[in-house]
């Protein structure tokens, strides 16, 4: 058994080993056996993944630029102007009302509307 904090050591030594193989696409469960086949780890597999999960987060703090600032995407024209679909009920009460409507009340989709 390792002493405690020697996996995170054991983890940051292999640290750039584990990116690479994790660029070209290697699963972390063959990451982990080929590390420990060879010798290079020896913490257990749960506590490996929960350092590669922190090596990955890490990463992506540092490979996003400091001043990137997420800037919403601009509402196009037709956004909130969607029609809304008709209840098959009516509240009453914030209840729904248990009378049922025929297909023919609740459906708008017809081509030449009945309705003035």
């Amino acid at each position: 058994m390792l002493e405690w904090g020697m996996g995170r050591v054991e983890a940051l030594a292999v640290q750039t080993e584990i990116l690479a193989r994790l660029d070209q696409g290697y699963p972390v469960s063959q990451i982990y056996r080929n590390l420990q086949k060879s010798g290079q780890i020896t913490m257990g597999r749960a506590a490996f993944y929960q350092h590669v999960a922190k090596i990955k987060r890490d990463r992506l703090k540092t490979d996003t630029p400091a001043t990137s600032v997420h800037q919403p995407a601009a509402k196009s024209k037709t956004q909130g102007k969607t029609k809304a679909a008709k209840p098959a009920g009516s509240f009453i009460e914030g209840r729904l009302d248990p009378v049922k409507q025929s297909f023919e009340d609740t459906w708008d989709g017809n081509i030449s509307s009945t309705e003035s």
